[in-house]
């Protein structure tokens, strides 16, 4: 597949902006958690619910997938990743990053303290992440070419919590393992084919291309753009990214 012609601002880049992914039980990406931090409605998380892009289109969905991603950056970028904050607008929110003094998951983002915010009916605490996604080890960075893609669903197994009454209800503090599957540009369409059959191939990143792709599956996906000024320069950037405005991110904060 060619590039995407797509470019990211540079101080994305000179900030170091990074995204991180979680994986919590899956009711509560939906709703309110009951005290603290509310995952599902604060401006730190998405997750799989895309808006359609169309212009005073209310068309969004959403997947309860238990996946989660938010942002960190050493310094304020400019301009602020946004996403949308209501059905039929889109209003247009900015991004609080995990790391913000003060903010919403501090002092420990990387692991919030016993009784930060709760998950779950009195389960408390994250079970999986936030981990980096832009490395695949610490020496190592990731991805190298424009156009590369990762592809991320929920695995089967529980990695922490328990069920409580019904699955996927207020009780269920299960969180599940996350499946990573990336490749480069020229095999994109192969992948995605191979995940979420042949009826949902990404031949291209039209916006109705992208957002059928989300649509119809219950995958999160992320692709690889360039810096607007260094093009050797790439980062992962959710792939429902608004294409007028790259930094404006076609989601809303449930899952």
């Amino acid at each position: 597949m060619p590039g995407i012609d797509q470019q990211l601002p540079n101080d994305y880049f000179n900030k170091n902006l990074k995204w991180w992914i979680i994986s919590a039980p899956p009711y509560w990406c939906e709703h309110d958690t009951p005290a603290g931090s509310a995952l599902a409605s604060d401006d730190t998380y998405l997750g799989v619910s895309t808006w359609n892009e169309t212009p005073g289109g209310s068309n969004v969905f959403v997947k309860t997938t238990g996946v989660k991603y938010a942002y960190t950056a050493t310094g304020d970028p400019s301009p602020a990743p946004q996403f949308v904050d209501a059905n039929g607008g889109p209003v247009w929110t900015t991004m609080a990053p995990l790391n913000k003094a003060g903010g919403a998951y501090s002092p420990e983002w990387d692991r919030p303290l016993s009784g930060e915010y709760q998950i779950g009916v009195n389960k408390i605490g994250l079970y999986f992440g936030p981990y980096d996604l832009n490395k695949t080890t610490d020496a190592t960075p990731y991805p190298t070419n424009n156009g590369d893609i990762i592809i991320i669903a929920t695995g089967s197994d529980v990695i922490g919590g328990t069920l409580e009454g019904s699955a996927y209800t207020q009780a269920d503090s299960r969180s599940f393992n996350l499946l990573f599957y990336s490749t480069g540009s020229n095999n994109v369409n192969d992948l995605a084919s191979s995940l979420a059959g042949s009826a949902n191939q990404l031949p291209d990143f039209l916006p109705s291309t992208r957002s059928n792709f989300v649509r119809n599956n219950s995958l999160m996906a992320f692709v690889a753009i360039p810096s607007d000024t260094a093009p050797e320069n790439v980062m992962w950037w959710p792939i429902t990214y608004n294409s007028t405005n790259t930094y404006r991110i076609n989601s809303i904060n449930e899952s």
